[in-house]
């Protein structure tokens, strides 16, 4: 669930669209203020933005060091449920042109099949795309490794460095729980991985 968190880009707006709808209609807003407001681009200090990943390829894993894992039940916080809050509907409809007012099964077809026209005509340009769409300068990526679609000067690499916080045996954190065996696995693997790439 937290991978669909992380690739679901509407959530990136929720906190521009609806500010910019709600101005539009104050009829108290000074009309240049509102358009000195809508000309400031964000900086994104925190995300995991996922890679472009062409048909056929292997999932992108390099979103995150140390995901949830599958097995551990996690409930989404109210307000980050799309059926929810309306937000993301906004969100849908100023990305993709989402012409509908409801989330109905149908209606969510049309809306991939939107998404997945667009990322094919922007191919690696669609992350790029996307922060133009919602008016973000620049994006931190806190990834294990950058990958297509995620170039600077736009996207900034922060990289992780708790592999290197465990670099000997970790046999005993392993042992404490079946969360801890999953998590401190994948530091190991990372660490390897890390020290492959340095020839090590």
């Amino acid at each position: 669930m937290m991978r669909l968190l992380t690739l679901g880009f509407g959530a990136l707006v929720l906190g521009m669209v609806p500010a910019g709808k709600m101005w539009a209609q104050s009829p108290d807003i000074d009309a240049q203020l509102l358009k000195d407001i809508r000309g400031i681009r964000a900086v994104d200090n925190h995300t995991h933005v996922p890679k472009v990943v062409k048909p056929g390829e292997a999932p992108d894993d390099d979103y995150d060091a140390l995901p949830v894992p599958e097995a551990v039940e996690f409930q989404i916080p109210f307000f980050m449920r799309p059926e929810e809050n309306r937000l993301y509907l906004e969100a849908e409809k100023v990305l993709y042109g989402y012409k509908y007012d409801d989330l109905s099964p149908a209606h969510l077809k049309e809306l991939q099949a939107m998404k997945e026209r667009v990322m094919r005509e922007q191919g690696e340009r669609y992350p790029v795309w996307v922060l133009d769409k919602i008016g973000t300068d620049v994006m931190v990526a806190n990834r294990i490794a950058m990958g297509p679609g995620l170039m600077g000067p736009r996207f900034r690499w922060v990289s992780y460095e708790d592999a290197f916080m465990y670099p000997l045996n970790n046999s005993e954190l392993l042992a404490r729980s079946p969360i801890d065996e999953f998590l401190f696995k994948r530091e190991d693997a990372l660490l390897t991985r890390y020290l492959k790439n340095l020839a090590i």
